[in-house]
């Protein structure tokens, strides 16, 4: 019996032994995964801080590119924000290594416009809906974060391999409602693409 209960203390001792160990790689991955995508902010205006955990992106050509920002609400009170879409809600400059512009969906639509060779469907994809009953408003508690996932090839052709620079700045609304203010990262999001 004795040496039951020993063997057995053994084996589990082993088993905790060697769980330990196997735990310790992951832990240290997801360590290292942190320290990859560092979050970078820029100032906080009206209360708000605007930050992305995507400061270098990474991909093939073809695959999706994702941007990944947040709005935190840094005071002691809830804010409402607008949430009516990427378009409207964020400035976006695309430059290429050769600081040449790329030009969004949108803004190529911008043109058409003032050429007056728009179609009625182009118009219609680009109408601002950030008014009407629905609100597109969302209450930050505070401290709390509004984290969004952006595919930026959604809106922008990358059609060559290379690297790109990304300027981004988020809207918002003045505490007293009487204007709208912009809010810069702070930093440029760097896109490589293999």
């Amino acid at each position: 019996m004795k040496k039951s209960i020993i063997a057995v203390s053994l084996i589990l001792s082993l088993v905790i032994l060697v769980s330990a160990q196997s735990s310790k790689p992951v832990q240290e991955s997801l360590e290292d995964k942190k320290q990859e995508s560092p979050k970078k902010c820029g100032a906080v205006v009206e209360g708000l801080q605007f930050c992305t955990t995507s400061p270098v992106v990474s991909v093939k050509l073809g695959e999706y590119i994702p941007i990944n920002v947040s709005l935190q609400n840094m005071t002691k009170e809830a804010i409402t924000v607008p949430t009516c879409g990427f378009n409207h809600l964020y400035n976006v400059t695309v430059t290429d290594s050769d600081k040449n512009r790329i030009f969004s969906h949108e803004e190529v639509v911008r043109q058409r416009i003032k050429d007056k060779v728009v179609t009625e469907g182009e118009l219609l994809k680009f109408y601002p809906l950030c008014h009407g009953p629905l609100g597109f408003e969302k209450i930050l508690a505070p401290e709390e974060m509004l984290r969004i996932e952006y595919y930026l090839n959604l809106n922008y052709d990358f059609k060559n391999k290379g690297k790109y620079n990304i300027e981004i700045s988020r809207k918002i609304t003045k505490k007293d409602k009487s204007s709208e203010v912009e809010i810069p990262l702070g930093t440029m999001i760097e896109i490589e693409i293999k």
